[in-house]
């Protein structure tokens, strides 16, 4: 029982110890991979070096060879060759012996000619059987084979027969062979000569194994390797080799890829693993080999297997630990939570305590709860942001807009337009709905409606009896209308379902921004409050008669935004006309219900804090503005109206002229900067500070009251004044340095600004 109850209330930490566990391989197998990458580098890295070292043996052996081959095609041509095919046996003192000697003497001539061969050669005529060699000649094969050059691995009649038998240079496998009673061993190379008619020649050569051997290891004589010369048919004719196995183990040359030049395999030999590595001879059908162990390339990487494997012990014993406290640590606040969870849960639920009960139902138990309550306020706050939208809380855009990030809402979109429904009861109904239920049918109807609403609408305000709807559009056209009107008549049928149930819906007009949505609800309140009783239907505020909102005051959209663009303007004159009209249209011509006034007055005090929701404005101007009392007699009202436009219309205009200011300022200083660039005039300077040529020309002109090219010359003759009378520079450098391309032009400005020449001006200055 003690164990189950451990293992119960620790199944928490068990399972984060498990996954930090699990998360502890990954550093293994990056280890084990990296490893495994170090081992084939190693490989790759001995195959690269077995390559350039074979390359090495292929180039040397076939320069050799070569070098035999240019002696074996010089006897093929000797002209007496021929002749001497067909002597046998001649008597002594003959003119035969003489030809024979002279022909002897020739061979040696073509032997010691070539430098790079340190070997003899047998020249043998199947036809006279007769064997040239060093300074005698031999009329017996037989007898020269037995005598002079014996092969332990064959016979007379086999070395004969072999000798003869092909027209194509070969090689005879390196073995022992007894030349003049000294055993040595040495490599044959087997050269046939074709020419002539004369029955059949060879030529023999002999590499030695210390010339083969010398071949191997090149340089480095210490090296340990296992080469191996095959001939084409897998025939071995040299090893040199460090490791004891047998060649008939290796099978070289079913592996080696007959199309391939150069190339490497794996095999398995004795139950250890090689590399092969090959190349082949580009003049003989030969090819080069040399088998490498795998435990050579691995010493190369055991010094990284021991450190990896060090390592990831290490890692693993540190992990281990530190996954214990990552889960000791992590598991606790879990088991609290549950501990805390459990008896809440079984509030909610109204259930006793169960057993063998997964922990992480009654976390998902709570996370739904909170889930629930978080999406209801979330919702509560939405209704908060769209009613202050419809009441026009917010003084401008960014207030919208920072109230909407923090709600995570973005309604991006450049018409909006609002609309109310309202429920109602026919009069020949009301007695059936005269209890509760009706007030619950109608919050069941709202409910359902809000569920699916169209992509152009924002959100639903649902207050008693009545839905009000923010429409979203990106155009003002009637096709968006049209959408309005189709969507509120369909809601309508689909409402009529239920018994006795109608509405009234009421659109305002579309307007552009968030700001004027205000508007747009109180135009749809207004068809509410003035449809005909009994009248149910969807009605828009631009279909009543004589009811706009133009009728009631006059303060036009258009108008609104022209006076928020003249008082930033700093324009008092549009800025007071607009104002006027404002007074003489409303106070003078209309009598405005106290309401009605009320509205106007709010209006024109909203657009002022829009202006005010500048930065260059000082809050004190929004405070002044809330507390107005639009409650007042309307003339005094729009009299402290007026005058705060005014003020402001002068902050901005004094702004403005700050801006010209340091804006001249820093064209005169840019100029002062740069007079001295040939391209310094009015389309340099106009680019650089964002201006229209005819506009800068005008600007510099007003504020300096002389043009931008007079300027400029009388500086930079000013300049050059300062240049002359520091009498180090001559006027064509001058002229250079004040900005002018060439001296005339410098000379014409110079007196067209002092009336003299700059040689006479440098005279005067010299003089004084």
């Amino acid at each position: 029982m003690k164990v189950k109850r451990f293992f119960s209330t620790k199944r928490v930490f068990f399972r984060f110890l498990l996954q930090f566990i699990a998360f502890l391989l990954l550093p293994v197998i990056f280890a084990s991979s990296l490893y495994l990458s170090s081992v084939q580098q190693a490989e790759q890295s001995c195959i690269d070096a077995s390559l350039i070292s074979l390359r090495h043996v292929r180039n040397e052996f076939d320069s050799y060879v070569r070098a035999l081959d240019q002696v074996a095609t010089q006897i093929m041509f000797e002209p007496q060759l021929n002749k001497m095919a067909t002597i046998s046996r001649p008597d002594y003192g003959s003119l035969e012996v003489y030809s024979i000697q002279q022909f002897g003497e020739s061979l040696k001539s073509k032997m010691s000619s070539s430098p790079h061969i340190d070997t003899s050669f047998i020249l043998l005529m199947e036809n006279v059987s007769a064997a040239y060699y060093k300074d005698y000649v031999v009329f017996d094969l037989e007898f020269f084979y037995n005598n002079f050059l014996k092969y332990s691995d064959y016979s007379f009649d086999e070395w004969n027969n072999i000798i003869f038998q092909y027209k194509n240079p070969f090689f005879l496998p390196e073995g022992q062979i007894i030349k003049e009673g000294v055993s040595t061993n040495a490599l044959t190379y087997v050269f046939p000569l074709r020419a002539g008619y004369t029955g059949r020649k060879t030529v023999l050569f002999f590499i030695s194994k210390e010339k083969l051997e010398e071949f191997c290891t090149g340089t480095e004589s210490n090296l340990n390797r296992n080469i191996y010369i095959l001939d084409s048919e897998g025939k071995l004719l040299f090893n040199n080799i460090s490791c004891d196995f047998e060649y008939n183990n290796l099978n070289l040359s079913l592996q080696i890829d007959d199309k391939q030049i150069e190339g490497f395999y794996f095999d398995t030999i004795e139950s250890e693993k090689y590399m092969v590595v090959y190349a082949r001879s580009q003049l003989k059908d030969v090819i080069f080999t040399e088998v490498i162990p795998q435990s050579l390339a691995m010493e190369k990487v055991i010094d990284i297997k021991q450190t990896t494997l060090y390592m990831v012990i290490a890692y693993l014993i540190i992990g281990i630990l530190s996954a214990i406290s990552f889960a000791q640590r992590n598991s606790r606040p879990i088991n609290e939570l549950i501990n805390k969870l459990i008896p809440f849960s079984h509030k909610l639920d109204n259930t006793p305590h169960k057993k063998n009960v997964n922990e992480y139902e009654y976390i998902t138990t709570g996370v739904d709860y909170l889930k629930n309550t978080v999406e209801e306020s979330y919702n509560e706050l939405k209704d908060i942001f769209l009613d202050r939208i419809f009441n026009g809380n917010f003084n401008n855009q960014d207030e919208i807009k920072q109230a909407g990030e923090k709600l995570n809402i973005n309604i991006d979109s450049s018409h909006y337009c609002a609309a109310i429904i309202k429920f109602v009861y026919p009069d020949d109904k009301k007695d059936i709905y005269e209890l509760d239920i009706q007030e619950n049918d109608i919050e069941n109807i709202c409910n359902e409606f809000i569920q699916e609403l169209p992509e152009f609408i924002f959100g639903a305000r649902i207050r008693k009896q009545q839905i009000s709807l923010l429409f979203v559009f990106q155009d003002n056209n009637t096709e968006a209308i049209e959408d309005i009107m189709y969507f509120l008549l369909k809601t309508r049928n689909d409402i009529q379902e239920h018994e006795g149930v109608d509405i009234i819906s009421g659109v305002g007009r579309m307007v552009s921004t968030l700001t004027d949505v205000q508007y747009s609800f109180e135009q749809a309140l207004f068809v509410l409050k003035n449809v005909e009783k009994g009248q149910y239907g969807v009605y828009r505020y631009d279909e009543l008669p004589d009811t706009s909102i133009e009728n009631i005051f006059y303060y036009p959209i258009e108008m609104e935004h022209k006076l928020i663009n003249y008082t930033k303007a700093g324009d008092f004159k549009n800025v007071q006309s607009l104002l006027d009209t404002i007074y003489e249209e409303n106070i003078t011509k209309r009598k405005l219900t106290r309401r009605v006034g009320a509205l106007l007055m709010g209006n024109l005090q909203s657009t002022l804090l829009k202006i005010c929701a500048d930065s260059y404005i000082e809050p004190e101007y929004s405070k002044k503005i809330r507390q107005l009392n639009v409650n007042m007699p309307q003339a005094v009202v729009l009299e402290r109206i007026t005058n705060i436009f005014l003020e402001i219309c002068e902050l901005y205009s004094l702004k403005k002229s700050n801006q010209k200011d340091s804006l001249i300022n820093d064209i005169i200083k840019f100029v002062q900067d740069h007079f001295d660039d040939p391209m310094m005039g009015v389309p340099m300077v106009a680019e650089k500070f964002n201006f229209s040529e005819s506009y800068f020309s005008q600007f510099f002109k007003e504020y300096t009251n002389q043009n931008f090219s007079t300027y400029l010359e009388k500086y930079r003759i000013n300049k050059a004044k300062e240049l002359i009378c520091e009498n180090k520079y001559d006027l064509e450098n001058i002229s250079c340095m004040v900005g002018y391309n060439n001296s005339n032009t410098f000379r014409r400005a110079f007196k067209r600004v002092e009336g003299i020449t700059p040689s006479a001006y440098k005279e005067n200055a010299r003089n004084k």
